[in-house]
């Protein structure tokens, strides 16, 4: 199994490299579907990094779970500091693993977030990471995924893009060396996107998407 990049080594100025890089464009993007997010009685976040999504759920969730699972120790330990600091009652769960390897044993989930998380690999990875979700996923749950969409970028982007993944091949160890769009893998996994935004003047997509079964019962 290849391993997911850790963040370890730039955790301590993510946050800042990102809004120098960013603006505030991609923590905006990260609030997407966020009122019903909250709304999940068991939510697992994937690659949460910092935490910095995870104080917007807890500032806005009454009660339930969230399960929180990254390969980096040191943004685990960020997420987990930032949560102590916020007052709630959700019941809050930390897992420092790679996706592919997390055994859920108890109930599954009713949403799952991934936020930039399936651009850091290539497809087989990819894949893997998303038959993973699907099998986390209680069958009438949702999926948000926030992530780059390379197809409506502008030349500045590309070049940004391009500069973005050498970092993270050099620094974090990631091991997709450019964007591969997801999408029909995920779509082969049986999930179709109900409601679509966009941030960065188009470059970045967030989804929601269902399980195929449950969209057409809505229809």
């Amino acid at each position: 199994m290849p391993a997911v990049g850790t963040f370890d080594f730039v955790a301590p100025v993510y946050s800042t490299l990102e809004w120098l890089t960013f603006g505030n464009a991609l923590n905006e993007a990260r609030q997407a579907f966020l009122s019903r997010t909250i709304m999940a009685e068991r939510l697992l976040l994937i690659g949460e990094g910092d935490g910095r999504f995870l104080a917007g759920c807890l500032r806005g969730k009454a009660g339930g779970s969230i399960t929180v699972i990254d390969s980096s120790v040191t943004m685990l330990a960020r997420a987990k500091a930032r949560a102590s600091r916020i007052a709630h009652r959700t019941t809050l769960r930390f897992v420092h693993r790679d996706i592919r390897a997390f055994q859920q044993d108890e109930e599954k989930f009713d949403a799952i977030v991934t936020h930039f998380f399936l651009d850091l690999f290539r497809p087989e990875s990819q894949r893997a990471v998303i038959r993973e979700i699907t099998t986390l996923a209680d069958r009438d749950g949702f999926w948000v995924n926030v992530d780059y969409a390379p197809h409506l970028q502008t030349f500045c982007r590309r070049a940004i893009e391009w500069l973005q993944y050498r970092f993270d091949e050099l620094f974090c160890g990631v091991e997709a060396d450019r964007h591969y769009e997801p999408k029909n893998l995920i779509a082969e996994s049986g999930w179709v996107a109900d409601e679509q935004l966009r941030f960065l003047n188009d470059a970045v997509d967030a989804r929601l998407y269902l399980r195929r079964h449950a969209l057409r019962g809505c229809s």
